[in-house]
């Protein structure tokens, strides 16, 4: 048996009791705290609508991270219910496959460092560092310090979403076993959304920071709201495309099995026929139509349309704010 994956939010840090997700929290906090202070002295509003905020959403990430690599290990060890194999069990392969992507923290701490570049680009662009003529140099530090982590933490966190998902575009390898319920292979789309729903609810407050007090709110908006539309509008149908693909000909196989069934026995004269075959008959066709209604994706069509809505939730505030700025501000100006 292969050992029980962890991420590494779970890592100790130089040894001791402390992790490095309880670190994160602590620096998230931080940030929230420090900016409500600052803005206590300084009065900038900045350092509530966009830095306070991004405190929060830093301090949001590593929690909503550490909950949907639970989810995602807990369907993990549900796999041996819809997946066969001949030469390996399904819930093994997965735990490693976890097991070695969660390795590779050089991708992830990649992303977090051109999300935090980023970030801090659009962020200035948007007006974030435009303070009061008299305002000390150290505010501008503070609000890069505290635009460049949220902006790094965002990174990380698409990041290892990224990394958990991809796995499911490797589970066609196995054989599915196909049935309707949501207990069966529609449980791994079911888990992708769960971990999409806690990623677009992170981003709703990251959304938040960038909608009030700065003079450009389209730049810093755009960049948020374009990556977080692209993780979930096409890395959803794509990591799934490989399981889909298994499951089209698995269904294609036995719809033809159930239709050459019953085609054999609707063959047989009418004069010949019985009451047990007419049994028989009805029983090929009712399971015939039910091997026709079998899924071909590995989620419901409500999954899908969740999948698109929290892409829309996540970026509510960008929304309500373009159409603020470009419709309700042009009929008052």
């Amino acid at each position: 048996m292969p050992r029980d994956p962890s991420i590494f939010l779970d890592h100790k840090l130089w040894g001791k009791r402390g992790t490095i997700l309880m670190l994160w929290v602590s620096v998230g906090i931080l940030l929230a705290i420090s900016a409500l202070v600052t803005f206590r002295i300084s009065g900038e509003v900045l350092f509530v609508t966009t830095g306070f905020v991004l405190g929060i959403a830093t301090t949001l990430v590593p929690l909503g991270v550490k909950a949907g690599y639970l989810i995602f290990r807990d369907l993990g060890r549900r796999l041996d219910v819809f997946l066969t194999s001949a030469a390996e069990r399904p819930s093994e392969v997965f735990s490693e496959l976890l097991d070695k992507r969660l390795r590779q923290t050089s991708v992830v701490y990649v992303s977090g460092a051109a999300f935090g570049l980023l970030a801090l680009v659009a962020f200035t662009e948007g007006g974030a560092f435009e303070f009061g003529p008299k305002a000390p140099a150290m505010l501008r530090v503070q609000m890069g310090i505290t635009i460049g982590a949220a902006g790094v933490a965002a990174g990380i966190g698409l990041g290892l979403i990224i990394i958990l998902t991809s796995i499911v575009s490797e589970l066609d390898r196995f054989e599915v076993k196909l049935a309707p319920h949501k207990f069966g292979i529609c449980a791994v789309g079911n888990t992708v959304l769960k971990i999409y729903m806690l990623t677009a609810a992170i981003w709703f407050v990251f959304s938040c920071s960038a909608v009030v007090g700065l003079r450009d709110i389209v730049t810093p908006l755009i960049s948020l709201a374009g990556l977080t539309l692209v993780l979930f509008l096409v890395s959803f149908p794509v990591c799934l495309m490989p399981l889909h693909r298994r499951m089209v000909g698995e269904k294609a196989v036995r719809v033809v099995q159930r239709y050459e069934s019953w085609e054999r026995l609707s063959e047989k004269p009418i004069g010949e026929r019985n009451e047990q075959h007419f049994r028989m008959l009805s029983e090929a066709k009712r399971e015939y139509e039910e091997t026709l209604a079998l899924p071909e994706w590995p989620f419901g069509w409500k999954t899908a349309l969740a999948i698109a809505t929290s892409g829309v939730v996540s970026n509510l505030p960008a929304i309500a704010s373009f159409v603020a700025a470009h419709f309700f501000g042009k009929s008052h100006s």
